[in-house]
């Protein structure tokens, strides 16, 4: 790593909420902030660890790095971040956004079941088709004048932890969401394919401690349907297609390097070398040392 470049803070959402005692979060799982991205932190950057953000550019310009890579953000910008993803800012020229921080689950399961529906909201939370093409969305002049004052209004309720001001806030911020899926499916109309989406975030962060839930919480779907969807576009569960994944770029390390089985697995998402060998035993019939021996005595003399 880059001995340069910050290590981002891990941030928890009950974390946030100790820090916002009083406000809505005691009652639901959503912070509303205002965030001006010169803050300390925010260049310093932040690891959202069980929470999924959405970001809204109200005013000035600048960039935000997000899992690494580097976008150009300007006033009318909205962007969305799934679980466990990363982000920071650099060269803030005056970037101040509007940012909810939430669980799905402040929802109940069918209000989730009909977000995921949506063909143009999940694809801003599990990405796909290209680098941030599909989680960024830019809004025109009235929709972003709407979009700004939803949320200022909803930050106002948000401050107070009533039981009332819970209900107005739940409200304000689906009707948002819904807003952000009828403008995102407006200029991108290749619908959801929520397994295909979320194969391709696989594919990306494989090596990541990757959790299923965390996959089916960003299509805003309970596991079980979720699984469901993903078998259904993609022929495996995604338990399977995570692990074959894992086999197939530990198979390749084994072969093309000369790490040590606990790298490999460390390397390829297995964090515990041990599963790593039983998981290779069972998929393959041998160990991981036995698959690379047979491998170099089975190569051609040379």
């Amino acid at each position: 790593m880059d001995l340069l470049t910050p290590t981002p803070l891990r941030i928890e959402f009950s974390t946030l909420r100790t820090f916002n005692a009083g406000t809505v979060s005691d009652r639901l799982p959503i912070l509303c902030f205002e965030d001006p991205a010169s803050n300390p932190d925010l260049v310093r950057g932040y690891h959202h660890v069980d929470f999924m953000s959405v970001f809204v550019a109200r005013q000035g310009k600048g960039k935000h790095l997000v899992d690494g890579v580097s976008f150009d953000v300007h006033a009318g910008d909205v962007y969305a971040m799934g679980y466990g993803m990363s982000h920071r800012f650099q060269n803030s020229d005056g970037l101040i956004l509007d940012a909810v921080h939430f669980v799905p689950t402040m929802f109940s399961p069918e209000t989730q079941e009909a977000l995921s529906a949506m063909e143009g909201l999940v694809p801003m939370f599990l990405g796909c088709e290209g680098v941030g093409s599909s989680r960024w969305l830019r809004l025109s002049k009235a929709a972003h004048v709407q979009a700004v004052e939803m949320l200022r209004e909803m930050r106002q309720e948000w401050r107070i932890g009533a039981p009332d001001r819970a209900l107005m806030v739940q409200a304000m911020f689906l009707r948002f969401l819904v807003f952000l899926a009828r403008s995102h499916q407006d200029i991108n109309r290749s619908g959801s394919r929520v397994g295909l989406r979320a194969r391709s975030l696989i594919d990306l962060r494989y090596a990541e401690p990757l959790k299923i839930g965390d996959l089916a919480a960003s299509a805003f779907l309970s596991i079980g349907r979720f699984s469901e969807v993903f078998r259904s576009e993609v022929g495996c569960s995604p338990r399977e297609y995570l692990g074959q994944v894992r086999l197939q770029a530990a198979k390749s390390l084994l072969l093309e390097t000369d790490l040590t089985v606990a790298s490999v697995a460390e390397r390829t998402g297995f964090h515990d070398p041990g599963y790593f060998t039983r998981f290779f035993r069972q998929q393959t019939g041998i160990t991981p040392s036995e698959f690379r021996r047979g491998q170099v005595s089975d190569a051609p003399n040379r």
